[in-house]
């Protein structure tokens, strides 16, 4: 049984105001079962013997509100005190639930990043093979474009030949230039 139990733990266990902690095992603030499917009266009797064997022995167990009834997670560390006559242990119980809200939080923010990077990543890939079209699209006009003045280019190139060459030799009355 507890002895004595400070006004924090007092208040995470929501005891009663008029119940002592001598009134409870530590089973008593314990959900019927583990998560493992094991009974908490069991396991805390087994945990128990542990810490009287070794001294010190710190775990992580599930613990309920007796006012609610809600189950929260918890870091116990269970240490022999005194001598063996005694038969004390001082308990310590970490209540993780806030840790644990704040895990399953940042997860869900690192799922909704994931999905978010993934439809940047597709909306990325779309824009990149639009443009891929795009370039080639403008390959095939500029091939087309440059085929088409290809000719009319040779010509004119041509004629500003013939031109030098009439300029050249003297003959600028054949174009009519004086």
């Amino acid at each position: 049984r507890f002895i004595e139990m400070n006004r924090k733990t007092h208040d995470v266990f929501q005891l009663p105001h008029d119940e002592g902690p001598s009134d409870l095992n530590p089973w008593d603030v314990s959900p019927p079962f583990q998560p493992d499917g094991q009974s908490s009266e069991v396991l805390a009797r087994e945990r128990i013997d542990d810490a009287r064997r070794s001294g010190q022995v710190t775990f992580r167990w599930w613990h309920k509100r007796l006012r609610s009834g809600e189950a929260f997670p918890a870091q116990v560390s269970l240490s022999v005190i005194g001598n063996d006559r005694q038969n004390l242990l001082l308990a310590v119980v970490h209540d993780l639930g806030e840790l644990e809200r704040a895990r399953a939080a940042l997860t869900e923010l690192n799922a909704d990043l994931e999905r978010r990077v993934e439809a940047r990543t597709a909306d990325v890939e779309h824009a990149n093979q639009r443009l891929a079209l795009a370039n080639e699209e403008l390959e095939i006009f500029a091939a087309s474009a440059s085929h088409d003045l290809r000719s009319p280019l040779s010509t004119v190139s041509g004629m500003a030949g013939l031109l030098k060459m009439e300029l050249d030799e003297g003959r600028r009355d054949t174009f009519g230039l004086r």
